[in-house]
């Protein structure tokens, strides 16, 4: 999840530059980022079964005695870009992006049961970003 932490789609660009020049030829960058088309962040996701770790976190997820202890201020996700802007930024760096759907494994179901996972399916959260040179 380190693309929201550019700035801007420039500094996106940059970051898709600098993986596009470090990769093998026909090689592939992926990473598990914010869906572009997800827009229900108010909603609560966790069961019982995570109010603690829930009440332990901040409104942005993110563990408050850690977050303090690192001296943050500012919420760690900066931005949600859109995916022409993901796909902009890839393309100025000669790369072209693929998206991909993330879902409970058949085993994650088994355990849990649908209705636990079904709001994450229907919503999608997050998304696989695959970008690859041209």
């Amino acid at each position: 999840m380190v693309l929201p932490y550019a700035e801007n789609v420039a500094e996106l660009g940059t970051f898709f530059q600098s993986a596009n020049q470090r990769l093998a030829a026909g090689g592939k960058f992926v990473s598990v980022t914010l869906n572009p088309r997800f827009t229900k962040f108010q909603t609560n996701f966790f069961h019982s079964t995570h109010d603690e770790a829930r009440r332990q976190l901040g409104k942005d997820g993110v563990h408050q005695k850690n977050r303090r202890s690192l001296g943050c201020e500012e919420p760690l996700f900066k931005r949600q870009y859109m995916e022409a802007e993901y796909e902009q930024a890839a393309a100025v760096a000669g790369m072209n992006v693929a998206w991909k759907s993330m879902t409970a494994t058949p085993q994650a179901v088994a355990k849990e049961g649908e209705e636990f996972w079904r709001p994450i399916h229907e919503t999608q959260p997050y998304i696989l970003l695959i970008a690859q040179g041209r």
